[in-house]
């Protein structure tokens, strides 16, 4: 949820007894929800000993799920889920306890990794086709890439997807390690400003026609924006980056 990136904050509540599992409550903005037979769901526990949360298998056709579809700026797919009264088998329940919420968090931040992976990916499309583009679009006589104000916005695009895809394999590199939140949310902010940032000189130096759903670079600038929101924004991650870096100095001291 891209208002509560942090998965404990879930409204979805699970009341697990003898007979299976119940849940109640809702999950907003679930990017692809339409293309999947299967959700997993993490939920707050009810009436479970092992722990406050729980990781359920719901299948997208169980009776009492309701889901609102929406398209999403880049053109992709979203819904807005609500469970009311959904009963499933003991089956579903992945895992209850510490380590439900341990792999959610897991599994976000994996996906947050493959996210800036995506962007970077993104940002070099975008440089590449602005060059050629600077290159052949001709204006008072010139190419446009003659132009030296030019030349110093696509260098600062160059230096920009360097530095994301950089800070983007340091986040990969620690998927495993106990720095991978600090670690994959300093790559979450610095990628969010770049994209950001190359995404609108791409479109500023391509003119009108880089607004125009018939070039790739409007839809390279569109997914760009939706990354933008995706798995909490640029603040939300670098308050998460300060706060993971400040944990072990604080323990550091009251030791």
């Amino acid at each position: 949820d891209p208002f509560h990136p942090e998965p404990g904050t879930t409204s979805a509540i699970a009341r697990i007894d003898a007979d299976g599992v119940q849940l109640d409550g809702r999950k907003m903005l679930v990017r692809d929800a339409p293309l999947a037979d299967d959700w997993i769901v993490l939920a707050k526990a009810a009436g479970d000993a092992s722990g406050p949360y729980c990781l359920l298998l719901v299948p997208a056709k169980t009776d009492g799920v309701l889901r609102e579809d929406f398209d999403t700026v880049d053109r992709g797919v979203g819904s807005h889920l609500r469970f009311d009264g959904v009963r499933l088998g003991r089956a579903s329940l992945i895992v209850a306890g510490p380590a439900a919420l341990a792999r959610a968090e897991s599994a976000i931040d994996h996906a947050r990794a493959a996210l800036c992976a995506e962007a970077v990916g993104i940002m070099q499309a975008m440089l590449d086709l602005t060059v050629a583009y600077a290159r052949q679009r001709v204006q008072f006589g010139q190419p446009l890439a003659s132009f030296q104000v030019l030349q110093h916005r696509m260098v600062d695009m160059y230096v920009a997807v360097e530095q994301a895809q950089s800070i983007t394999r340091l986040a990969q590199g620690k998927l495993s390690t106990g720095e991978r939140a600090a670690a994959v949310s300093a790559s979450m902010a610095l990628v969010l400003k770049h994209c950001r940032s190359v995404a609108q000189d791409a479109v500023q130096i391509h003119g009108a026609i880089g607004i125009a759903d018939e070039t790739p670079i409007s839809r390279y600038f569109r997914r760009a924006l939706a990354i933008e929101k995706q798995f909490g924004g640029r603040q939300y991650h670098l308050d998460r980056y300060i706060a993971g870096r400040a944990a072990p100095f604080q323990q550091d001291q009251a030791a």
